[in-house]
């Protein structure tokens, strides 16, 4: 028997006001767990959880309003055959029942009797119908709840998809906005209220014939048995000692358990080629081993598993006898009074008693995991109504006319992203203007704000003070999406999309996300078109599949499924040179677009080599049309003599602004910045 090291009692420190709930501490093998102690008593009356039902009301009825309006023929399909199930456990228990006892008098008589007879007929031809017509609702019921399913969960799911896509940055970071749904839960939590419903109907019915037939068959057993029926309900829920019916919290802290953790971890692919480059497969494989050999005599599995381990039989064997007590208790009256109980008899309290605990038991599981699965349908329901804390503007985005790109202007633009530990702003008093058409540059050393202040002049913040003016107006008065759709980008968080090539690009451009003549155009700018010719299927490659083939356990060893299964959804690797090249392509294919105003484009070279650096950069300056166009890189000296403006920040700052030949004169920020980059030339 596993022991535990040893159990303390700790309270969390809270305010005097508060109630302070005490956690009970206990080891378990590798395991500290923290339980919410139960105060009053070991024993506690049977808990429907209605303070969780009632409190959700509003919740629950918005839930079924949704599932009702997406299909009402198939919710009250549902509702209908969960009536039918509530009713069929007592209503084949009375039919069995009757069949028995029936039966019996057969038996006994042993002549024919034509009353008996035709009783005994129409009790198999109801059992027998009740158990066809049975079949028959839970293939219908199946069918049906699989459609309904399907179907509100596409529904559901989509509207999670609108909220999702419609959330702005700031809010999508925040910890609300990272809550985990599935949509196919909330309908199951929906479902399984229908199903708490239906087991206590069943409930209700099953007791009113087990009374009926204690009261009947085996009205000489008195209270005494009724009694020893409902013993095993009470106690059950009353003394549950099970750590799944607790709430706690669990945590490895075996020093030697997480060393083995991480040492497993780096067996995954994303150490493959580091641990095979530093020779570190005998050094990991010795720890392990050594890890492992003083974990040798400490548990380390589930918490549910060890703390039931650590229990005694006793329980287990008192209600075992419990369960048993209603026959035993006939038994004894059938010792001491042979002619008062039959077999019959017996099997059927049997029956019937098993088949009510059953119920009982079955609703009480119900009632017990409920309250977690409603967690998912209050974050589903949370996501929905997470409001952006980022307002849109009224104004639509109407640039002049022949204008190609737009004048922007920062005015004491202060900011610090929300959230930030460090007490420094990203931005500090910082202003700049740029007039419609220009080409810019942003230099300045890693930290210096170069890639915040993009994320302004795109509305992916809102500055914590000064303004930011686009052709003149408040960047905030504009609509969004308005700016958006005159705005293209290209950075270095950019990636590719699990879709084919051909969408990948085309996406950049939506209304001619269909259109080949362009993708390839767009691939050909970016220099990705040899890259994708080198694939099988050219353009309809997809190098990131969703994965969803698996192999069966049974088909494991199978050459034929093997090879079948190794030929799907298979993932095609690229370097990170040709990764952002045709990360570009999506870019150039949205500036193929005359409604493109303004281009950014923030590091995006980073694993091209300096010729290809070099193309990438001369085919985007062609590119630009007009259009005002703003480049951050650190690898600046083949760019900054095309600006028509440099910016040179430094701490969140803008130390220098002028033209590249003005600044190095100066012999400021920029000259220091410029000269190091020489120097690695010479």
């Amino acid at each position: 028997m596993l022991n535990f090291l040893w159990t303390r009692r700790i309270m969390p420190p809270t305010d005097a006001q508060k109630e302070r709930t005490p956690l009970l501490e206990r080891r378990l093998g590798v395991w500290r767990v923290l339980i919410a102690a139960d105060e009053s008593s070991s024993f506690r009356l049977p808990n429907l959880q209605w303070g969780i039902i009632s409190t959700h009301i509003p919740l629950l009825t918005r839930g079924y309003k949704d599932i009702h309006s997406i299909s009402p023929m198939l919710f009250w399909l549902m509702v209908v055959t969960h009536l039918w199930y509530a009713i069929e456990d007592p209503l084949s228990l009375y039919f069995s029942n009757r069949l028995l006892l029936l039966i019996q008098r057969s038996v006994l008589q042993g002549k024919v009797h034509t009353s008996l007879d035709r009783d005994l007929c129409m009790a198999i031809i109801a059992r027998a119908s009740c158990s066809a017509f049975s079949g028959f609702v839970q293939w219908t019921s199946n069918n049906v709840q699989d459609q309904y399913c399907m179907l509100v969960n596409y529904r559901l799911q989509e509207r999670l998809l609108r909220a999702n896509l419609a959330r702005d940055l700031e809010t999508s970071q925040d910890n609300e906005a990272h809550l985990t749904t599935d949509p196919e839960l909330v309908f199951r939590c929906l479902v399984r209220l229908l199903d708490l419903g239906k087991e206590i109907i069943s409930f209700l019915l099953q007791l009113r014939l087990l009374l009926h037939l204690l009261g009947s068959e085996f009205a000489s057993a008195g209270p005494v048995s009724i009694l020893l029926c409902f013993l095993p309900l009470l106690l059950e829920n009353m003394w549950d000692n099970q750590l799944w019916s607790k709430a706690y919290v669990k945590q490895a802290i075996n020093g030697d358990y997480l060393r083995q953790e991480a040492l497993t971890l780096l067996t995954d692919h994303t150490y493959k080629a580091e641990v095979m480059g530093g020779n570190l497969s005998s050094y990991l494989l010795e720890e392990y081993q050594r890890v492992h050999d003083a974990l040798s005599h400490i548990p380390n599995g589930d918490v549910e598993t060890l703390w039931r381990r650590s229990t005694t039989a006793l329980p287990n064997m008192f209600f075992n006898l419990c369960n048993d007590g209603p026959v035993l208790y006939i038994g004894l009256l059938a010792l001491m009074n042979p002619s008062q109980v039959s077999v019959v008899q017996l099997a059927m309290l049997e029956q019937t008693a098993t088949r009510l605990r059953y119920t009982f038991a079955f609703a009480r599981h119900i009632i017990t995991l409920w309250p977690s699965e409603l967690a998912s349908v209050k974050n589903f329901y949370r996501l929905l109504d997470l409001k952006n804390k980022m307002k849109d503007g009224c104004m639509p985005y109407s640039p002049a006319a022949g204008a190609l790109g737009v004048s922007l202007e920062v005015r004491n633009v202060s900011f610090n992203y929300p959230g930030a530990k460090s007490e420094r702003d990203a931005l500090k008093d910082v202003s700049f203007s740029i007039k419609a058409g220009q080409l810019v540059v942003i230099v300045g050393a890693n930290g210096s704000g170069k890639s915040t202040i993009l994320k302004l002049l795109t509305r992916c913040y809102d500055a914590t003070s000064g303004t930011v003016l686009v052709d003149g107006n408040p960047i905030e008065d504009y609509q969004i999406a308005d700016l958006r759709s005159v705005t293209a980008s290209l950075t270095q968080e950019h990636t590719i999309f699990p879709l084919s090539l051909s969408e990948n690009i085309g996406i950049g451009s939506p209304s001619s996300a269909t259109n080949l003549d362009k993708i390839t155009q767009a691939a050909k700018l970016a220099g990705a078109q040899d890259v994708i010719e080198n694939f099988t299927n050219g353009y309809d490659t997809v190098l990131e599949p969703v994965k969803t083939a698996s192999l069966s356990y049974t088909g494991r060893g199978n050459e034929v499924l093997e090879k079948e299964y190794e030929k799907m959804e298979k993932s095609t690797n690229v370097s990170g040179g040709e990764k952002q090249r045709l990360v570009a392509s999506r870019t150039f294919m949205r500036m193929l677009s005359e409604d493109i105003k303004f281009v950014i484009v923030d590091e995006p070279s980073s694993a091209l080599d300096p010729g290809g650096e070099y193309e990438l950069f001369k085919q985007l300056r062609e590119a630009r049309k007009g259009r005002t166009m703003i480049f951050v890189t650190h690898r600046f000296g083949h760019l900054t003599k095309f600006a028509d403006l440099i910016l040179c920040m430094k701490g969140g700052t803008v130390v220098e602004t002028g033209t590249h030949q003005e600044l190095l004169n100066h012999q400021g920020e920029y000259a220091h910045l410029y000269n190091v980059q020489a120097q690695a030339f010479t």
